[in-house]
């Protein structure tokens, strides 16, 4: 587990706060973005079914949900600018320090979150092939595109405690290797049965 990252399990049972990943797979590439959006989609149920049920045994409930998009950078593998191999799968291969991190630090800790969960890693190879060449078949435009329609279906459709302020899509980094997508949460004490 890279610097930082904390096990899923541990901030899914409320043991320690901060932030980590449960990915859903996306190993297959040029799915249509139906088929990326309804895999994230689960497993951002699946994820806020396991939150209920830690809450469940601790007296607690789910308060807020963020769903936001980030960004990550290759790791360089030394100083003359090469890099490490990007693994869409293994968070030991992402720079996320200005990305995820400081998500992390600037918008949740401090607001007492539980955890911020990344749900899915966008590389190109994510993205369907004949969006590619298109403004917004970066990765980082796709993940924007998911975070939207996620945000969308929750709140709507789903009524799920979604605490997101705005549609926007925030910024979009130059320097971006894979498009993130996140959801961040927060629980409370003394649920009343």
């Amino acid at each position: 587990m890279p610097e930082n990252w904390k096990v899923y399990k541990s901030v899914l049972e409320g043991n320690v706060k901060g932030f980590t990943h449960n990915l859903v797979d996306l190993s297959d590439v040029n799915t249509s973005y139906n088929d990326v959006f309804t895999r994230v989609y689960d497993k951002v149920k699946k994820i806020k079914a396991e939150i209920d049920v830690e809450c469940k045994k601790k007296n607690k409930f789910l308060v807020d949900i963020v769903i936001g998009k980030s960004n990550t950078k290759k790791l360089k593998k030394n100083k003359e600018g090469e890099y490490e191999e990007f693994d869409h799968t293994d968070p030991t291969t992402w720079d996320y320090v200005g990305g995820v991190n400081r998500h992390w630090n600037t918008e949740f800790r401090d607001r007492d979150f539980d955890g911020l969960v990344v749900v899915a890693c966008i590389t190109q190879e994510a993205v369907p092939e004949r969006f590619r060449n298109h403004a917004l078949g970066k990765p980082e435009q796709y993940a924007i595109g998911l975070k939207q329609d996620l945000i969308k279906k929750l709140l709507f459709t789903d009524e799920y405690p979604i605490a997101n302020g705005t549609f926007t899509a925030g910024s979009v980094s130059d320097t971006g290797f894979a498009g993130l997508v996140y959801m961040a949460f927060r629980t409370r004490g003394d649920r009343e049965e």
